[in-house]
């Protein structure tokens, strides 16, 4: 399956070129030294931070030698999967965790910050353009915009591609990067509606409330976090991955409560573990730790409007009962 976001497409972000291994657990993504630096500064100086960021695992060196027709897979679950993309010019590579991974159904959200997108060293038209984008967008107005999103609705009868495999995209609804343009302060609700309680999609309201809470609880950690460092970071996302899947939301949900109750195989030392919902950070290409200068409150206001909006959505899924009751 592949997600690409506007974070692959409007900036020179360091997603271009995104490749999945075989086992579907790593990303590796040409980068440039400045975001090998950032992960690297963080693990040595700031490793409670590191926390709310892709595992780092460490950096390659590359060498295409096809015309440097890089490919991508932005996001995905599906190893091996790639698409063509836009090259980086670097040789250089950044191995991450593929944060959709171990999910049956990811459903992915991808949350561009900041009302300023641009860095210190970007060039006037570039600048221009960005702030063009957040005049007209809901980056000027909160501090983040929906850069791109993929719901699962279930997959139709007879989805299959050639040769009788199953169609991975079959079963899920995509949401673009023109779909975050269109909202105000009021209706980017709508977004978030979508992708955690979609009207029109059967769903256990109190598992979805179980999510929202998870979520609500990792960005309030993160804000706290944010607002105790000296750093800036411009163009940075918010990625928000969870289990769109029914009955594995359901397992995963009373494995995290109830720990080492769900039936394994035996024979299997290190059973997986289901898992609820992520979120992390993401895209460092634009990020540097700035001792003396304070926190960075253009990527706060950001966070701290989804967080107000989700606890919103939260408030007002209450009377669908607790998500104790699971």
């Amino acid at each position: 399956m592949q997600f690409v976001s506007e974070t692959e497409t409007d900036s020179d972000s360091s997603s271009h070129g995104v490749l999945i291994d075989s086992t579907g657990d790593v990303v590796i993504k040409p980068c440039t030294e400045a975001e090998i630096d950032f992960y690297e500064k963080t693990l040595q100086l700031h490793r409670d931070f590191a926390a709310h960021m892709p595992t780092y695992m460490g950096q390659v060196r590359t060498k295409d030698d096809s015309n440097n027709d890089h490919h991508h897979a932005a996001v995905s679950s599906t190893p091996g999967t790639t698409l063509p993309s836009t090259a980086l010019e670097t040789e250089t590579a950044i191995v991450l965790e593929n944060l959709a991974a171990g999910f049956v159904r990811p459903n992915i959200l991808d949350i561009k910050l900041g009302a300023r997108l641009w860095a210190d060293d970007a060039p006037l038209e570039k600048r221009a353009r960005l702030d063009a984008v957040a005049a007209s967008t809901t980056s000027g107005s909160l501090g983040f915009r929906v850069a791109g999103m993929r719901v699962w609705r279930g997959r139709p009868a007879g989805a299959v591609e050639s040769e009788g495999r199953t169609d991975p995209e079959a079963g899920y609804q995509i949401y673009d990067r023109t779909y975050g343009r269109n909202f105000n302060t009021v209706t980017v609700k709508t977004a978030f509606d979508e992708f955690f309680l979609p009207a029109d999609y059967a769903c256990d309201i109190r598992a979805r409330r179980h999510v929202v809470e998870k979520c609500v609880r990792e960005l309030g950690e993160l804000q706290e976090k944010l607002e105790k460092m000296e750093c800036r970071m411009y163009s940075a996302s918010i990625l928000c991955v969870y289990e769109g899947d029914n009955s594995a939301l359901d397992a995963a949900i009373r494995e995290e409560r109830f720990p080492g109750r769900l039936d394994s195989d035996e024979e299997s030392s290190e059973p997986e573990v289901p898992k609820v919902a992520t979120l992390k950070l993401i895209d460092f290409a634009h990020a540097k730790w700035t001792p003396g200068f304070g926190p960075d409150e253009n990527l706060l206001q950001g966070v701290r409007s989804v967080h107000r909006i989700l606890e919103d959505l939260l408030a007002s899924s209450n009377t669908n009962g607790p998500t104790s009751d699971l």
